[in-house]
């Protein structure tokens, strides 16, 4: 929650990824600790847009401007 609040108030966005889920391990995602997580951010209310990196791009692609403010020609 704390890095989503923190993108948020820079106006950024935070793309998480990881190797494993589970209950143990090094690099591992703890299975509670995710869930707990996606229960928050699916809470409309705190305003978290849960989906896939290329739906996000290519929403971002379509909706704001080019940097410099030219037009794309796409």
């Amino acid at each position: 929650r704390d890095a989503v609040k923190a993108a948020e108030a820079q106006g950024a966005w935070v793309v998480f990824a990881g190797h494993e889920i589970g209950e143990s391990g090094r690099q591992t995602t703890r299975i509670e600790t995710l869930e707990k997580f996606l229960v928050w951010a699916a809470d409309p209310a705190n305003g978290v847009w849960l989906d896939r990196v290329d739906t996000i791009a290519r929403y971002l692609q379509q909706h704001r401007p080019p940097p410099g403010g030219a037009q794309s020609t796409r």
